[in-house]
């Protein structure tokens, strides 16, 4: 599941991920779209999404985070430690 990714990066991304079942959206992730896809094993997101502990939480079978920027200022590193 990717969030805050333009046309394009998903037309590339989508490319290399054809066996995979793939979520993308144009917005910054949300608690209620966490929830929805709580069962997401690896998670692409941009420096607006707000990867915090609830939304960390709602996502326990999250295995890999990759973000689309520079720097993990918008990542709780400590939850993510936890796991």
């Amino acid at each position: 599941m990717f969030f805050e990714v333009e046309s394009w990066e998903a037309d590339v991304l989508r490319s290399h991920l054809k066996k995979h079942d793939v979520y993308w959206y144009k917005e910054k992730l949300s608690l209620s779209l966490a929830k929805k896809h709580s069962n997401t094993e690896i998670l692409g997101v941009f420096v607006n999404s707000q990867l915090t502990k609830t939304i960390l939480q709602s996502m326990p079978k999250l295995k890999l985070i990759v973000t689309l920027s520079t720097g993990v200022d918008h990542i709780d590193l400590h939850e993510c430690k936890k796991s």
